[in-house]
């Protein structure tokens, strides 16, 4: 019985990982909303309340950049009133799915949304540009307002209900934003330097002062070579740098090998934790909000002086 257990749990986990959507069921009297990412699929549902119905086509801890679109996911797409996607290419193979779909119906594509604001987007050495938008908060309240202009356009009945929850939500992303701040002061400047797995926190680094370096570069279809792996470890050793980060949506097979060149140079080198970057979590870190407290939280502990 015990196997059976396991077994079951491990094909949930499986599924769960995997972020397909099926049989689709189209809820009369809402906004059919269908987000890509968990970031987005939070969003919607804060935005939205009970007059939105939100399908989120990636589950927990699954890599944007990497996702294979599944038959089920085009089907959602095509079914939905509204389609709420990232941009930028973060959703990689989805791409070229999303652009044929979204010009037939209503959607907002968050990236483009914030440049329409006559904000510039970080792009990497290449000129490509850095879609984790979202770990910018500021970034984040522009999508949300421009998200909630485009339910209130489309079902202006309950426009009062969308500008209660947009004011709501912008009080608590205002909260976050200070908190955020005010956890980070606790790092001496000199030790703001976050290292994770791929370049993904290029808006938060810009937005509270860190300097940033992935080992990977924005995508993660892009590979470690030694060279780079050689390359960050003079970094972490001139500079210091005593804990670096994993996470959730990347595999860990990187940052390992940085901990291990480290070591067999004589220098101690630990993980600081796993953060949510492409994805948040699950449970009590199912929500924007929570994700990103659990992140600073986890920086901060592994970056201030003991």
């Amino acid at each position: 019985m015990k196997r059976y257990l396991i077994l079951i749990n491990l094909i949930l986990t499986i599924v769960a990982l995997q972020g397909c959507v099926k049989g689709y069921e189209y809820q009369e009297g809402k906004i059919n909303v269908v987000a890509t990412t968990t970031m987005l699929g939070d969003l919607a549902k804060q935005i939205g309340g009970e007059d939105v119905s939100v399908t989120t086509l990636m589950g927990v801890g699954v890599d944007p950049h990497l996702y294979t679109p599944k038959p089920s996911d085009t089907s959602a797409l095509k079914k939905a009133d509204f389609v709420l996607f990232n941009g930028e290419h973060l959703e990689g193979k989805m791409t070229t799915i999303l652009e044929s779909i979204i010009q037939d119906k209503h959607g907002l594509d968050a990236a483009k949304s914030i440049e329409e604001r006559g904000i510039s987007l970080l792009t990497d050495a290449f000129d490509n540009v850095d879609p984790h938008i979202w770990f910018d908060v500021s970034n984040w309240m522009i999508v949300a307002e421009n998200l909630a202009n485009e339910f209130m356009r489309i079902d202006q009945e309950n426009k009062p209900n969308y500008e209660k929850n947009l004011d709501t939500y912008l009080t608590k992303l205002a909260s976050l934003d200070q908190y955020i701040k005010q956890q980070v002061s606790l790092i001496n400047e000199e030790s703001r330097v976050l290292i994770t797995a791929h370049d993904a926190f290029g808006y938060f680094g810009k937005a509270y002062g860190f300097e940033i370096h992935g080992v990977q570069g924005i995508s993660t279809e892009s590979e470690a070579t030694i060279e780079d792996i050689n390359a960050m470890v003079n970094l972490i050793i001139s500079r210091n740098i005593k804990a670096i980060f994993v996470e959730l949506s990347v595999s860990s097979k990187t940052v390992e090998a940085l901990i291990n060149q480290a070591k067999s140079r004589g220098y101690e080198l630990s993980i600081g934790g796993t953060l949510y970057s492409d994805s948040l979590g699950d449970g009590v870190y199912q929500s924007y909000i929570e994700a990103f407290k659990r992140n600073v939280d986890l920086i901060v502990e592994g970056l201030k002086d003991k």
